[in-house]
């Protein structure tokens, strides 16, 4: 597979693990009834190569980052996406508790 093929590959994968993390963020939001206004990743990518979530609600804004490599890999890795399913779930609830 050429550099290129993996760049494409890549990108598609983390679009993937954003779609992903959208709905659950979603999920969850829903299960502790906090209303989600909006949810838009960040056109920028820090240092790290983390991307920014920012969510809105009732309540205001936050905004998590997530690294690009957990977002490539959480389709398909059971692990990877146990491990951010547990910090979105952290994160509705701590919205829910601000409301």
């Amino acid at each position: 597979m050429s550099a290129n093929e993996d760049k494409v590959r890549t990108e598609e994968q983390v679009e993937q693990g954003k779609k992903w993390v959208e709905e659950k963020f979603q999920d969850l939001a829903q299960q502790h009834n906090l209303p989600v206004k909006q949810l838009e990743w960040g056109a920028d990518i820090d240092y790290q190569l983390r991307h920014s979530l920012v969510i809105s609600t009732e309540a205001g804004a936050e905004t998590e980052k997530f690294y690009e490599q957990d977002l490539a890999d959480c389709p398909a890795d059971l692990t990877v996406k146990a491990k951010l399913e547990t910090k979105l779930s952290v994160l509705v609830e701590f919205l829910a508790r601000s409301r």
